[in-house]
């Protein structure tokens, strides 16, 4: 599983977010890699502070046949951002990449387990809004990343995470973990991401996260975590009749694959989860989700 040193502890809902002054939110370096820190602020005008939270929240929905590793990227409307996607998988394959893409939507590239060359279908999945006050992407570059180490990053002080997303690169490689994590000790927000090549020691991994200006009315649930049978998975939602935003996951070992992270399973307030593990009849995950009021 993807964790932070130290040993920090989840926590639970509504923890304010403002990180230190100091804290820099990158993860100490157990190879020889290469760190890049870009900042891709949206051009779009932001919402008025009487728009914070989301209120025009959309969720756009594409499917079709794709060959490995071929992007597709849900397209948000014009005026509109990311704040959060997901994607949907048949058996025997994995994601590799599920990303905000500034002025453009959420895309997402997608693997064969037993290193397939057909195309298969893939359904994919944007949820848009019109940007709120401080709306940013963040992403960190890391090279050389063993397989199912973490990498990290964090949003700019005083701003909240709002969604996480990454993408591992490199012959065979698949993501194993994109979530929020809170370091508790520091109460800072990190997105947290790992990978894994199936023909390398080592993966280049992407790290983002969707930040915004804080706000109270968006927040992220405490992790849920446990063992599921492969093809299936849990459903989570949100409380109280607020909105999922955005989703994450981390599996409990590099042999599990996620098949599926998917808005709006059932209604507008939840997220479906699947995945698969060859080598047993289950598998463990830990997921949750960033919600509005």
């Amino acid at each position: 599983m993807a964790l932070l040193p130290g040993g920090e502890t989840l926590t639970g809902d509504r923890i304010p977010r403002t990180p230190s002054e100091e804290e820099t939110g990158l993860l100490p370096r157990r190879s020889l890699v290469t760190a890049a820190l870009v900042a891709a602020v949206a051009s779009a005008p932001p919402a008025t502070a009487a728009e914070r939270g989301f209120p025009d929240l959309r969720m756009v929905q594409a499917a079709g046949m794709v060959s490995p590793y071929e992007a597709r990227t849900g397209r948000c409307p014009d005026g509109m951002q990311p704040v959060g996607g997901g994607f949907d998988l048949p058996e025997g394959h994995s994601v590799a990449a599920t990303v905000p893409v500034a002025g453009a939507g959420w895309q997402v590239k997608a693997r064969s387990d037993a290193g397939a060359t057909e195309a298969f279908d893939m359904t994919w999945y944007a949820m848009c809004a019109t940007p709120p006050p401080g709306y940013e992407i963040v992403k960190r570059t890391e090279t050389a990343v063993p397989n199912g180490e973490a990498r990290s990053v964090t949003c700019p002080s005083g701003k909240d995470m709002v969604a996480t997303g990454a993408e591992a690169k490199g012959p065979g490689a698949e993501l194993n973990a994109s979530y929020i994590f809170l370091a508790a000790s520091a109460q800072v927000y990190y997105s947290v991401a790992s990978g894994t090549s199936h023909e390398a020691d080592t993966v280049d991994l992407d790290v983002y996260a969707v930040c915004t200006d804080h706000d109270l009315t968006v927040w992220s649930t405490r992790l849920s975590e446990g063992d599921f049978d492969n093809g299936d998975g849990p459903t989570l939602a949100c409380p109280n009749g607020s909105r999922a935003v955005s989703a994450g996951f981390n599996l409990g070992i590099t042999t599990s694959h996620v098949t599926g992270s998917r808005p709006r399973a059932t209604g507008g307030s939840d997220w479906k989860f699947t995945g698969t593990d060859p080598d047993r009849s289950q598998y463990y995950l830990l997921s949750g989700l960033v919600c509005a009021d």
